[in-house]
């Protein structure tokens, strides 16, 4: 099978909900809450709001 077509048939499981399983697998294997996209980004948001452009300034 060609790799394009692996990574459409893919996409296209993803776009019709089949990999939307429910799981507590994160919180299993780290201890913690999943964190959603939106908590990411907000605990991120300093990067953009100083202009961080050095690992070093990273927290």
């Amino acid at each position: 099978m060609p790799l394009a077509t692996i990574y459409v048939s893919n996409d296209a499981s993803i776009r019709d909900g089949l990999l939307d399983i429910p799981s507590n697998d994160i919180a299993l294997l780290t201890g913690h809450k999943p964190k959603t996209a939106k908590d990411i980004v907000q605990e991120s948001s300093y990067v953009w709001e100083n202009h961080i452009t050095n690992w070093s300034d990273l927290r």
